[in-house]
Order: structure tokens, then sequence, then C-alpha cells
């Protein structure tokens, strides 16, 4: 009879065992439902919601010391819970910048962020959504899915997608 007893406890502790602390498991099922619940919202936005593009303050054609070109994207594609490589922005840049591309010459700066990116040329085919005017060049620039999500977690969402706060530089001498 002990023997019985003795092995159904010692079954019991090993499965309490395996399962770990009950009090942990809720905390990080409470917290893994809080975040899917998150992003979630943030998919359904993104799809639903009417996005009126504001117009941007016009960037002179060359900064004001003459060796930077600014430009603000075309677009600016934010949905990170998508997967790596679709947190973006699409830059249209007159061919005559462009030419003096020299792979370290296009950086991209947005507000509220301490990133610095660079940008490179796109391919043409994966990019359609973008009218590309005659003698121009689209340029992509990537942002880190982990930096968005911190921007996100911040309420930063938003800006994150207005395209003001994306400002690309290339260097024109």
């Amino acid at each position: 009879m002990k023997s019985s007893s003795s092995s159904r406890q010692s079954k019991h502790k090993s499965s309490q065992q395996k399962l770990g602390n009950p009090w942990l498991r809720r905390c990080l099922l409470f917290v893994g439902a809080i975040a899917a619940l998150y992003f979630l919202w943030m998919a359904v936005i993104s799809i639903f919601v009417e996005k009126v593009p504001a117009a941007c303050i016009d960037h002179p054609e060359v900064s004001s010391d003459g060796k930077f070109y600014e430009i603000n994207p075309s677009i600016v594609v934010i949905e990170p819970w998508r997967g790596q490589h679709h947190s973006y922005a699409l830059f249209a840049v007159p061919q005559r910048y462009s030419d003096k591309f020299d792979g370290e010459g296009a950086l991209v700066k947005i507000n509220g962020s301490d990133s610095i990116i660079y940008a490179t040329v796109a391919n043409p085919h994966l990019y359609r959504a973008i009218a590309v005017p005659k003698d121009h060049v689209i340029f992509v620039s990537y942002l880190w899915t982990h930096e968005v999500i911190w921007q996100i977690l911040q309420g930063k969402y938003d800006h994150l997608q207005y395209v003001c706060n994306w400002t690309a530089y290339f260097k024109t001498s």
C-alpha cells in the first residue's frame, strides 16, 4: 500500500516540477495575451483606418550649406507584425542626386527617433505602389523591427507613419 501512494505522490510532484510555478505561468499568459491583442489592434487599425496624408513643408532643393539634397518619402509602411522588412519608407529621388550615391551617401533621419538609417536603391519591380516621375530613382530605407516595436510601445505609431517625420539626406558633392 505504501508503495502505490508514494508513487502517486512522486508522479504528482514531478508533473508540478515540469510545469513550473502556476502563478508565473498565469502572469506570462496574461502578458502574452495583452501583447497579442495590442498587435492585433494595430493591424486592424492599419487596415481599416483611412489615412489622409498631410502636405509636408517643402525642403529647398539643396540645403543652405549646399552639401545635401533633402527629401521626404512618398510612402511610409509600418507593419512590423508582418515580419522583417515591413517597416520602410520609399523616396523618389531625382537622377542627378542618385548618380552621386556612393552606397553611404544617403542617410535617413526620423524625427523623434535616435536611429539614423541608410537608404539604398530599391528594386522598382518590388515597389509598384509608388508613381515614379521620369528621371527619378526609388530609394528604400528600412527601419529595424525592434526599433519600430519600441516606438509603437511608446505610443508613436502615428508618428512613424507620418511622411513628414522621415527625411533623407543625399550628398550633392
